[in-house]
């Protein structure tokens, strides 16, 4: 087990008293991590936190360099390829003297939209201690790790391949694709439906199925996607009917700890006066809490959300769209949005603009690489 095994390499003065901290970019991830840990039967202390909360990093406050430091003796980070350059400058500066720190992340999925592409970078270099994963265990599709590799090697004959086994849709007629996903199968919470429904429930739905979108705007964007999906469950329900809509929050919420990132449900009820938002849900610390639509200042729907937004987090059945212009954001986009699927794939593009895509590099260097 990687707790056990590291803390043997610690002296052995402190094998009792380790101070070990996980962390991560949303709470979901940190607290899923934990629990994989502790599953595996590690009988140590461990803080699991957001990387936010780990820092500090509080609005209105300096964000970088602080001279205070964290006290733990390990902190392991997941989703490592998410870290830009300012934030790891922060979290390296905040280590004490003797501490450890463990970069758990995948080189090959889109670098941070702020500079620097740091785990990717640290991975490549020589004198760095690393373990690479060889064989995948999420996937329970095969057709998943497959194609992840076709991606990541340009290898254009496997991806034909590939995609001759799978749902693969041309999004040039673009009337017939946007039917195909607007029918799809989709959690049945998102329609209208009583009142009396347990929010446990919905929240174990939440990550059942997803749609990625390379762009926001435009036929085939998150944006539209997200107002058409509402507005078709929403004429569908009664009146005084109650839905449940999943929302993702897009700007840190300091007070309320709420992170960018964070999946939610929101509840809306269908009225003569047209919908009203009436409270929403999050799961923070493995716990659902209840707040007020009032504070929530900075969330979308997500029924769709970006592929970059996408990262961290994990659905049993994702649909991809690969619209034209979406070339230039390279490989690494594609790779990620299949990535995020667990059991089932459909991908809506061209197989022309596939193979433009797989081409190019999204890859970003900072001063590390220097």
């Amino acid at each position: 087990h990687l707790i056990e095994i590291l803390s043997k390499s610690f002296d052995s003065s402190k094998k009792d008293n380790l101070k070990i901290a996980i962390t991560s970019f949303t709470g979901k991830a940190t607290s899923h991590l934990k629990s994989k840990i502790l599953k595996a039967g590690d009988d140590v202390a461990i803080d699991a936190k957001t990387l936010n909360l780990l820092l500090n990093l509080k609005e209105g406050k300096p964000k970088f360099f602080d001279e205070s430091k964290l006290n733990y003796d390990l902190i392991i980070v997941d989703e490592a390829s998410m870290l830009d350059l300012k934030l790891t400058a922060h979290l390296l500066n905040s280590i004490k003297k003797g501490s450890r720190i463990i970069f758990i992340g995948d080189p090959n999925q889109l670098p941070p939209i702020e500079s620097g592409n740091v785990f990717s970078e640290i991975s490549s270099l020589e004198n760095i201690e690393k373990v690479h994963l060889k064989q995948a265990k999420r996937f329970e599709n095969s057709k998943i790790t497959d194609l992840a590799n076709a991606i990541k090697n340009s290898d254009e004959k496997a991806l034909d391949e590939i995609f001759a086994k799978s749902n693969f849709y041309d999004i040039e007629d673009i009337y017939h694709a946007k039917k195909v996903i607007l029918d799809m199968e989709k959690p049945s919470f998102f329609g209208g439906i009583s009142e009396d429904i347990k929010i446990e429930d919905l929240f174990s739905q939440l990550k059942d199925f997803i749609i990625l979108s390379a762009i926001k705007k435009g036929p085939f964007g998150v944006e539209t996607l997200n107002q058409e999906i509402f507005s078709l469950f929403y004429n569908k329900a009664k009146l005084n009917d109650y839905l449940f809509v999943p929302i993702i929050i897009t700007k840190n919420n300091y007070n309320l700890d709420l992170f960018n990132g964070e999946f939610g449900i929101l509840k809306i009820q269908k009225t003569l006066d047209g919908p009203i938002k009436k409270e929403a849900y999050f799961q923070i610390d493995d716990k659902i809490q209840r707040f007020e639509v009032f504070y929530l200042n900075s969330y979308e729907y997500a029924y769709s959300i970006s592929i970059h937004k996408s990262q961290g987090s994990e659905f049993k059945k994702v649909v991809i769209i690969i619209p034209d212009g979406s070339e230039n954001f390279g490989k690494e986009l594609f790779y990620t949005a299949i990535t995020r699927a667990k059991n089932e794939f459909s991908i809506f593009s061209t197989k022309k603009i596939i193979k433009e895509l797989i081409k190019i590099s999204s890859f970003k260097r900072s001063a590390l690489s220097i």
